[in-house]
């Protein structure tokens, strides 16, 4: 049976128009397509030195869904042939003849698989509402086990994650990477997350030990894979620098400034509670116990003032931190807002690895890691890592910023959609899924 050409034109699904259509029927709901594959005479065969020549042995007719049309659900009639030949050895071989579009394995084109992994890797849309999308906007049915399969199916197909990662750095050189660790929801794993300077996710290795000699381990795998690394950015976390030393021992090290900056506040708000309980247990005379009430619960209230630089505040809040500083002046409250305006010149009014330190060496002679155990511990935390904290003043091309928590941000939102990855193995999937796709996909012609 023939069918007119302007019809088959309206599908573009490759199961239609790379396959021979025999026969369109259409109902109020479903068209059905009958395909079958386009069968040449005479193949190449890999037990064959020259084209062979083939005959039909069997066929079989199974059903598979397509994109819908119209409002209309597509299914795929499908009539696979398979054919034989003689090798040169004269063995009697068989073989499936291919059919361009269908994944007999999924019972669905390849468009489907297409569109279900946009909306669940692209859009980091969770199985549930790819589901849905799937079945609104193209009238295919499936289940959120069945989108699993398909990823799993695509996954596998891949190269592995080496080798992807050695394309990446085949497409554009690899020399810098962001580092950062954190604990994967809904387990108590550690996983470490890793950027390039091109801003592109490259894994999130799962640390099977949280230490040094673990960091070694996956710093050679990269050295193996063929990454020439010269700078790295990371957190505070002890085991980077003697790993990064050992395998990358001339790599720069720049500590990542919204770690170095969380760091510091973390000992200045333990100096603050320590100085709100006392001056809330403090003795009083009942007049005024009602006014030392009140001005603690101001200090607590607006704590964070205290810690937000001074071209971020709105004029109430500059307000606020004014009648705080007075409420509560030639106290820790004071010390800790003026020690933080002399930090910040430190990373951000000098304009040389020298001029900071003498900035640093400021500090220390004045004394403000005499003002109590948490400025005493920040202090040290400076003179120990200043070097790595202030690579980006001592080396051209350096930035004082890491790309990690952006890192960090994007894997947590493809952790909420789904309330954490099932498995291990899903969670390695869907991250191969999407450094293809993103980065390395050939572009559709």
């Amino acid at each position: 049976m023939s069918v007119h050409p302007l019809l088959v034109s309206l599908f573009t699904e490759r199961a239609v128009q790379q396959n021979q259509v025999t026969d369109i029927t259409m109902t109020a709901s479903t068209i059905t397509v009958h395909v079958q594959p386009k069968v040449a005479a005479r193949y190449v065969r890999s037990d064959c030195q020259v084209p062979v020549l083939v005959r039909p042995h069997e066929s079989e007719v199974f059903t598979v869904q397509g994109l819908g049309l119209s409002g209309r659900a597509v299914c795929y009639v499908v009539t696979s042939q398979r054919v034989s030949y003689f090798n040169d050895a004269g063995k009697f071989v068989t073989f499936v003849v291919p059919l361009p579009g269908i994944r007999s394995d999924l019972c669905v084109t390849d468009e489907v698989v297409e569109k279900a992994l946009y909306f669940n890797v692209d859009r980091n849309l969770s199985l549930a509402v790819t589901t849905a999308m799937l079945n609104d906007l193209y009238q295919v049915q499936t289940s959120d086990s069945a989108l699993e399969r398909w990823k799993t199916a695509e996954a596998e197909k891949l190269p592995t994650v080496g080798q992807l990662i050695q394309r990446l750095n085949e497409q554009k050189k690899i020399t810098v990477l962001h580092l950062d660790e954190y604990k994967a929801t809904g387990t108590d794993s550690w996983e470490l997350a890793i950027r390039d300077e091109h801003g592109r996710l490259l894994f999130s290795v799962r640390l099977k030990r949280r230490d040094a000699r673990q960091m070694q381990a996956i710093l050679r795998w990269l050295r193996m894979l063929g990454l020439h690394l010269q700078t790295i950015y990371v957190d505070l976390w002890a085991a980077y620098a003697p790993a990064i030393h050992a395998i990358y021992p001339h790599a720069q090290i720049q500590y990542d400034y919204f770690h170095i900056i969380q760091n510091i506040h973390r000992h200045l708000y333990k100096a603050l509670t320590c100085y709100r309980k006392a001056f809330q247990a403090a003795s009083s005379e009942p007049a005024q116990a009602a006014v030392r009430k009140a001005l603690h619960k101001k200090l607590w209230d607006n704590r964070y003032v205290l810690f937000t630089n001074a071209e971020n505040l709105a004029p109430e809040q500059q307000n606020i931190l004014d009648e705080l500083l007075c409420e509560h002046a030639d106290t820790i409250v004071e010390h800790i807002v003026v020690f933080r305006r002399c930090l910040r010149d430190v990373f951000n009014a000098s304009d040389s690895f020298l001029e900071a330190v003498e900035r640093v060496a400021c500090l220390i002679v004045e004394g403000w890691g005499d003002v109590s155990t948490a400025f005493a511990k920040v202090m040290a935390f400076l003179r120990d890592h200043l070097e790595n904290m202030l690579t980006y003043l001592r080396v051209a091309g350096v930035q004082r910023n890491s790309l990690s928590e952006c890192t960090i941000r994007g894997l947590r939102r493809m952790e909420h959609v789904r309330q954490g990855f099932k498995t291990h193995h899903g969670r390695v999937n869907h991250l191969k899924l999407l450094l293809w796709r993103r980065y390395l996909r050939p572009a559709a012609t």
